[in-house]
C-alpha cells in the first residue's frame, strides 16, 4: 500500500485508473545503475515510509532546476528534479551520472482531467525512453499545478 501522500493524490479517485495505473507500476518500478536495472521503492517502515535504491535506504540531499551539477556534488548533494522532459533530458541524466548524483525527472500531465488523460499516454514514451537510465531515480508525476485536476478525476 503506498503511503498516505500517494494514496490521496494518485489513488483516491479510479476514473482513468487502468492506464494510470500502467503508468505508475513503470515509474515506481526500476531505474537502472550501470548494466543492471536498479529498484527504486517506497518501504513501510515501523515509523513510516522509507525511500530504498538498490536495496539500501536512500535520503534525497538536492535541488531543482539548471544550477551547476559539480556544485551540487561537491556541496554534498545526491540528487536533483527537473520540471519536466525536454530537449535537456538526456544531457541532464547524463550530467547527473557523471557527477554521481541521481535525478527526478518531472511529467507534466496538465490541469484538467482531460488533460491527464492525455498526458499519461503521451508520455509514456518518455518514461520508456528514459527508464533504464543509470541516473534516473524516480519521475515526479502531475507536478504541483495538477493537484487539483488530479483531485477532481
Amino acid at each position: 500500500m503506498p503511503p498516505p501522500l500517494f494514496s490521496r493524490f494518485l489513488f483516491q479517485r479510479r476514473t482513468a485508473k487502468g492506464a494510470f495505473a500502467a503508468l505508475l507500476a513503470t515509474v515506481l518500478g526500476f531505474a537502472s545503475a550501470g548494466a543492471a536495472p536498479v529498484k527504486t521503492q517506497l518501504v513501510k517502515t515501523g515509523s513510516g515510509w522509507q525511500l530504498v535504491r538498490d536495496g539500501k535506504p536512500y535520503f534525497i540531499k538536492g535541488g531543482g532546476g539548471g544550477g551547476p551539477k559539480d556544485v551540487l556534488a561537491e556541496s554534498g548533494g545526491n540528487s536533483f528534479r527537473t520540471w519536466g522532459v525536454g530537449k535537456d533530458t538526456q544531457r541532464d541524466l547524463d550530467e547527473a551520472q557523471k557527477f554521481g548524483l541521481t535525478v527526478t525527472v518531472g511529467i507534466w500531465l496538465g490541469d484538467n482531467p482531460g488533460g491527464i488523460r492525455r498526458g499519461i499516454e503521451e508520455n509514456r514514451q518518455n518514461i520508456l525512453k528514459y527508464k533504464d537510465h543509470p541516473a534516473l531515480l524516480a519521475w515526479s508525476i502531475g507536478l504541483a499545478a495538477a493537484v487539483t485536476a488530479v483531485l477532481s478525476l
